[in-house]
């Protein structure tokens, strides 16, 4: 009884992490403050943004040091994603006083692995609940796709926004 369940669950999931993996969006203020944060705080263990401040408009300047003026939940569920591509595919640290970067890398890897698995996870959960109020597995897989590919979960998911999470 449980494995088309399971089947359903994961073929939700993987088509989503797939259509959310084509994306990556340059850098905005938004984003690159919150990315930032992270590797701050992965790379040199700290909340200060100095020697980073070049790279985003959208920080807030404390007794002469830099710091980012969005909630930390992100950027610190992001370092997790962040470390385990630089151990995986060897990025290097974020480099200090340059000038802004619409790409990098490590960019990529960290909204997938944040927004993007916290949107499929979301979309699996609708999946459930669509079980449990009745419906067969073809139509709750139609649930979890439709919201992960017909709201705007779907641009959200490709965005290191804390929205998802």
């Amino acid at each position: 009884m449980r494995s088309p369940w399971l089947r359903v669950e994961w073929s939700v999931f993987v088509l989503l992490v797939g259509s959310y993996a084509f994306f990556w969006h340059s850098r905005d203020w938004n984003t690159a403050s919150r990315l930032i944060l992270t590797y701050a705080m992965a790379d040199r263990g700290t909340f200060c943004l100095d020697g980073l401040d070049r790279q985003t408009g959208d920080i807030a300047l404390f007794q002469g040091h830099y710091y980012c003026d969005k909630l930390p939940g992100f950027s610190l569920l992001a370092m997790a994603p962040y470390r385990l591509a630089r151990a995986v595919v060897g990025f290097p640290a974020h480099p200090l006083k340059s000038a802004a970067k619409d790409y990098w890398p490590a960019d990529y890897w960290v909204t997938l692995g944040t927004s993007g698995l916290f949107t499929a996870m979301t979309a699996v959960l609708l999946v459930r609940l669509a079980r449990d109020l009745g419906c067969l597995p073809r139509r709750a897989a139609l649930v979890g796709l439709a919201y992960g590919l017909a709201t705007p979960a779907f641009v959200y998911a490709t965005l290191a926004y804390g929205h998802q999470l």
